[in-house]
């Protein structure tokens, strides 16, 4: 449910409630407790704020054009169409209500796609005034606006209270009418901190608003009550930033909550933004997640390039799209799987293997920043090994360095190998970076200011299902530093599918771990945890000891956590997962959590960032992938449909720090 005075109020609220009391009131076949004596409505309480104030000088309403609000939503409202959604709010110019110029702020949710209600609000130096909206299933607030929604100065204490008797709400599912008394009164009751998705808020102004009434058909003699309350709170300069309320008609209670994930407010960007398809049509709906993998995403300061395989064997998919994740410009690139992209400060770099044109290793493409195709033929990194999907290459200082694994046909084992990248298109020879009698897999790298870190799976003959992390620097002329290579977790159960970032000071290296969750009773089906932990330039974890260390970032519990990517966005870093659970088995999608650069996590419980898995696709959303530019990142994600006829493809977001 959603108050009548909520200042960003939607139409669930006043739509579900008729709805709620005629489906009761035709199924209570009579009984006493109300007159059927018709009597006049009446209203008292109700008027516009004060014409003369001090004005919004905090910033509580921040009603310029341009501003936009996106809120994860929930509902238990069994009429709702559907569980959770997102919901947008806008400055949508102005309107004359009431015979006031009223700001008209428009609200958009994903649940009813097509459809937005305006609510209309008019500003004066004494405070903010409601004065309705377009929502033509409203009978009530037509009866009860003008009222006060804020007073200015913004303080504790009572704004309005407005009581209305034998206002008019409908008919039964008889035809016979309906009757409401309320009374409907708000509050601001304390300044206080608040968490949500966006960020932490420390001096949020707490609003109540409270409705208690009794609807009455008096036809049928009933009588129903009504109760309800919102609270809102209030941050200085942004706006509303979480919402939850409470309705109960008869024994029947709705709860609805709208928590920010992102703001643009004033010209600039915060917080997460609503989710937008990128691409489809990569390959068709089956259970194979290297079909067609995983996506990745790069940046040259202002734009981004988002590549994507299509299907084992066709050609690479090429998007530039702006900081916001509009598309711009498509490419097409040589044929090729599990494509990776760096930025070499002047040109894009495309990795790939299975390439069907150069045959098979790995091999790479230049695309200008203009979108330019710079290499007709891919150059050849590797003729022997392939390479390939998330943050296996970066580029640093003078040079750019990718890294893969290499099948030793002498030990039967897999090597690492790396080769140095030059902007000038050429690539030097391939080195090995580790080549013993273990496995070393799935290699990530982040260039840290002087060396390049990377990070690798090690597992053994003997510990096949219990791989540890590594790690080595690597100088820019491709010089091992670390001989032998530094131990970053080693937990004896095992951990895997690292990732990296680097913030300017230290490295903060990401993993799925199974110190803790062992399984659920099914074989083969494990649930790990996520876990990071800090590395300095010189080699030392900052966050425990590889034995045991690491910071906890999100229990995998029930579920089994996929595929975790750890970015930094210029002002902390963000840690994101997918999963690989469907929608029917309660699958999240991609969630989040964000993790200052002295290594806390300051999120606290998990950000929703995708929607569910669609049911009806059969989907999993996994290999989430960012990229930061100037202002702000992109993520993206591949939604990894199954069902027989469907077409896998990407989704993303824009990010900007919290």
């Amino acid at each position: 449910m959603e108050s009548f005075t909520s200042l960003f109020p939607g139409n669930q609220f006043r739509s579900r409630l008729l709805v709620f009391l005629v489906l009761i009131l035709a199924a209570c076949g009579g009984g006493g407790g109300s007159s059927s004596t018709t009597s006049v409505p009446s209203v008292t309480g109700n008027s516009f704020a004060p014409a003369t104030g001090p004005g919004d000088t905090m910033g509580y309403v921040p009603y310029s054009a341009g501003n936009k609000w996106f809120y994860n939503a929930t509902t238990n409202d069994p009429t709702a169409p559907a569980p959770s959604s997102f919901v947008t709010s806008l400055i949508n110019g102005t309107k004359s209500v009431l015979g006031v110029t009223a700001t008209v702020l428009t609200q958009q949710d994903t649940s009813t796609p097509g459809t937005s209600l305006d609510n209309y609000y008019y500003l004066s130096l004494g405070g903010l005034t409601y004065v309705g909206n377009n929502d033509t299933t409203d009978l009530i607030t037509p009866r009860i606006v003008p009222y006060a929604q804020l007073l200015f100065p913004v303080q504790t204490g009572r704004v309005s209270s407005v009581t209305g008797t034998n206002l008019p709400f409908g008919y039964d599912g008889i035809g016979n009418p309906i009757t409401l008394n309320i009374t409907q009164t708000i509050d601001n009751v304390a300044i206080e901190a608040v968490s949500v998705s966006a960020g932490i808020f420390s001096n949020a102004m707490k609003q109540v608003s409270t409705i208690s009434g009794t609807a009455h058909d008096a036809a049928l003699g009933q009588s129903i009550d009504i109760s309800g309350t919102a609270t809102d709170w209030l941050v200085p300069g942004i706006g509303l930033v979480k919402q939850t309320s409470s309705t109960t008609i008869n024994t029947t209670t709705i709860n609805t909550s709208q928590e920010m994930r992102g703001y643009a407010v004033n010209g600039l960007f915060h917080g997460l933004g609503l989710p937008l398809p990128l691409a489809s049509g990569l390959a068709a709906g089956d259970s194979n997640l290297q079909s067609p993998g995983a996506p990745g995403v790069a940046s040259d300061g202002t734009h981004f390039l988002v590549v994507s395989g299509t299907s084992n064997s066709g050609p690479i998919l090429g998007q530039i799209m702006d900081s916001q994740g509009a598309l711009l410009q498509t490419i097409s690139l040589a044929a090729g799987a599990t494509p990776m992209v760096a930025f070499d400060g002047t040109n894009y770099w495309v990795s790939f293997s299975n390439d069907s044109v150069a045959g098979v290793g790995c091999h790479a493409q230049r695309v200008s920043a203009s979108g330019v195709v710079l290499d007709s033929s891919p150059l050849v990194v590797s003729a022997t090994s392939f390479c390939g999907s998330q943050q296996r290459m970066a580029f640093g200082g003078s040079n750019g360095l990718i890294v893969y694994s290499h099948y030793n046909l002498s030990t039967f084992h897999h090597d690492l190998y790396g080769a140095l990248l030059n902007p000038n298109g050429t690539v030097g020879t391939e080195f090995p970076i580790v080549a013993d009698t273990n496995d070393h897999l799935f290699p990530v790298v982040a260039f840290g200011g002087t060396n390049y870190l990377v990070v690798w799976e090690q597992g053994s003959a003997t510990t096949p299902a219990a791989n540890s992390l590594y790690a080595a620097r690597i100088s820019q002329t491709g010089t091992i530093v670390d001989v032998p290579a530094l131990p970053v977790s080693t937990n004896t159960t095992g951990q895997y599918s690292a990732s990296i970032a680097f913030d300017g000071s230290n490295y903060l290296i990401g993993w799925l771990d199974l110190r803790a969750q062992t399984g659920s009773g099914v074989p083969g089906i494990v649930h790990p945890d996520v876990y990071v932990n800090r590395m300095s330039p010189s080699g030392a974890l900052l966050n425990g000891a590889a034995t045991g260390g690491g910071l906890l970032i999100s229990s995998g519990a029930t579920k089994q956590l996929y595929s975790p990517n750890v970015g930094y966005n210029g002002t902390e870093f963000f840690v994101s997962w997918g999963s690989l659970d469907y929608g029917n088995q309660g699958g999240l999608g991609i969630q989040a959590a964000r993790v200052n650069t002295a290594g806390t996590l300051t999120s606290g419980s998990n950000i929703q960032v995708s929607s569910l898995p669609s049911i009806a696709t059969a989907s999993r959303y996994v290999y989430p992938t960012f990229a930061k530019n100037g202002t702000s990142a992109l993520l993206v994600w591949l939604d990894n449909t199954e069902l027989s006829g469907s077409q896998k493809g990407l989704a993303g977001l824009a990010v900007a720090p919290f």
